[in-house]
């Protein structure tokens, strides 16, 4: 199991806000001027999306599209991990259908490509997978947090609080141990 729907909507909404600070719209609604302010390309970058608009007789609309894609996967890299997959389904259910799944920075690279085959065109739907949970802390580690809090002087409710905000354990877990810790300490 991956990381929970909320989370995977909470970075998305991340990327989402980047978009909105940087230019008050989503990539999506994004037109005319603003595309070349806000999706801004490196010299050579815009000289091979001109080249190859021209080669594949791309319509604006066509290249801006493409930028607008870009410029969503470059938001999305920036608040997720680089590890992450993303599945990039393009023109499904038209004859054209392209499904491309990869690492999130594969995709930025793919797209970065100067081959004309990695150019995004058409209809895109980005999925994004849910981050890896990490590893549930095991008994030690929750005993060793809690006395480590302990011996600054937290008291019982808040050092349960710390080791469950740093361990991400469930309370009742870290509570039992914290008064197994107590009871020890009574003895």
């Amino acid at each position: 199991p991956g990381e929970s729907s909320a989370a995977v909507r909470a970075r998305c909404t991340q990327a989402r806000g980047r978009a909105m600070a940087r230019q008050a719209c989503t990539n999506q609604a994004l037109q005319g001027k603003d595309i070349d302010t806000y999706a801004l390309l490196e010299p050579d970058a815009a000289q091979f999306l001109h080249t190859a608009a021209s080669r594949l007789g791309w319509s604006a609309r066509s290249t801006h599209r493409a930028l607008k894609v870009a410029r969503t996967i470059a938001d999305l890299a920036q608040v997720c991990a680089s590890s992450r997959t993303i599945v990039l389904a393009r023109e499904l259910t038209k004859m054209h259908e392209e499904v491309w799944r990869g690492h999130m920075v594969d995709a930025v690279a793919r797209f970065a490509d100067d081959s004309s085959e990695s150019t995004p065109m058409g209809e895109f739907v980005v999925v994004l997978a849910g981050a890896e949970q990490p590893e549930e802390a095991d008994d030690e580690a929750i005993r060793e947090a809690l006395c480590e809090a302990f011996a600054l002087g937290a008291t019982t409710r808040d050092a349960v609080d710390l080791v469950v905000k740093k361990l991400g354990v469930p309370k009742r877990v870290a509570y039992r141990t914290a008064l197994v810790i107590n009871e020890e300490g009574k003895s």
